[in-house]
């Protein structure tokens, strides 16, 4: 099971009632380098001087010796980073390589450079935290409102949470009138796979080049040694400084299309990166230990709400699971906190601890039994993680 941590507002309380998880960008996140890719441009000059040219050929009056000049001198400040050749000043070092020197051309080279530059730049991740854990006093106090908040416990189907039956997102359209259609549509999942964090000391730089048209490398790729190329590129959006450790982050994360395809950079708005979840998946809660006892009572009806709401979701192929209330308290003997379970809600009846089914039932959701419903009929099923 994962957990999300909630401080408790209106806010918060919008989004357990109506089931919605919104996916931030880098920008959004409390750390600068979250989801953050490093590319770094090295000193090859046959990889700058094929780049050149695939920008010259937009262009007529560019001799060998201008490309040379210009690849030269590129090697002179290589390695470089994504964003220092995005910011660089091309126009300079194209108008001192060129032989007559000319401006305006010199202008011009330039944007079109930075615009192919633009286009194939690493695309943005995005992304919603989950923990491994529910009893981190750390994550309590950052993301839970000093222990006033509450965190969802989650059960994953097949290593995945699944979008909301009813209000399925399963798609993003865009103009693209330089793309390869006029009309582009990008494809979203029906779920999103839960995807643990990796924690490292260093950061481990890409090749920039590999990013660019074919032509710039000339490197032809197996079907095999493309994939690994993008396994080892997407995995840098799971990575964090071992600093966030403690987090034992989790998360589900989607990135859009490439923008060559669309002739542009696609970037989704907020309400294009709101989904809702499968209320069927939220199995549990914890109310912080600092909770006051008007918001554990505000918290209850909600929960009361959403569950009475799963006997619409028996259509079709569903698997339904019992539901856990917990209380954090603040442990009188250590600096630690423990997790009291309080109630067990089932499809028909509530229990309380000292109930006598009650341990059994435990026992039944914390391994991930379920009911699955397929039409009138009804089996009870495990779920794995």
């Amino acid at each position: 099971m994962y957990y999300k941590y909630r401080s408790f507002s209106e806010f918060s309380i919008k989004e357990l009632l109506y089931q919605e998880l919104y996916f931030a960008t880098r920008q959004e996140s409390n750390d600068p380098f979250d989801s953050k890719t490093f590319y770094e441009f090295s000193a090859n000059e046959n990889y700058w001087r094929n780049l050149l040219e695939i920008v010259a050929e937009k262009f007529t009056g560019f001799k060998e010796s201008d490309i040379n000049a210009a690849a030269k001198r590129l090697v002179s400040l290589s390695p470089m980073t994504y964003e220092q050749v995005a910011n660089l000043d091309i126009t300079k070092i194209i108008f001192e390589s060129i032989d007559p020197k000319n401006y305006p051309v010199s202008i011009l080279f330039s944007n079109e450079f930075k615009a192919l530059i633009d286009l194939y730049a690493p695309e943005e991740s995005y992304f919603t935290c989950f923990s491994k854990v529910k009893d981190d006093p750390l994550m309590w106090a950052h993301y839970a409102g000093n222990h006033q908040g509450f965190c969802l416990i989650f059960q994953p189907i097949n290593g995945a949470l699944n979008q909301h039956p009813f209000y399925r997102r399963t798609s993003v359209r865009r103009e693209s009138p330089n793309g390869i259609a006029p009309s582009m549509g990008m494809g979203l999942p029906e779920s999103f796979q839960f995807i643990p964090v990796e924690y490292q000391d260093k950061a481990e730089s890409l090749c920039a080049f590999c990013r660019l048209p074919r032509g710039v490398t000339n490197f032809n790729l197996t079907e095999g040694e493309r994939l690994k190329l993008a396994t080892i590129q997407s995995s840098q959006y799971v990575q964090k400084h071992c600093s966030w450790k403690y987090e034992q982050e989790v998360r589900l994360s989607f990135t859009p299309i490439s923008g060559y395809l669309y002739g542009q950079k696609v970037n989704l708005s907020k309400q294009e990166r709101l989904f809702h979840y499968d209320p069927s998946q939220l199995v549990g809660i914890v109310l912080g230990a600092q909770m006051s006892a008007e918001n554990k009572v505000r918290l209850r009806e909600v929960i009361t709400e959403v569950l009475s709401r799963r006997e619409l979701y028996k259509q079709g192929k569903r698997v339904l699971f019992n539901f856990m209330v917990f209380e954090a308290e603040l442990s009188s003997v250590q600096r630690n906190l423990n997790i009291k379970p309080v109630e067990l809600l089932t499809l028909s009846k509530n229990y309380q601890p000292s109930a006598p089914e009650f341990d059994r039932f435990y026992s039944e959701w914390e391994q991930g039994v379920g009911i699955e419903f397929n039409g009138m009929s009804s089996v009870r099923v495990v779920i794995s993680e």
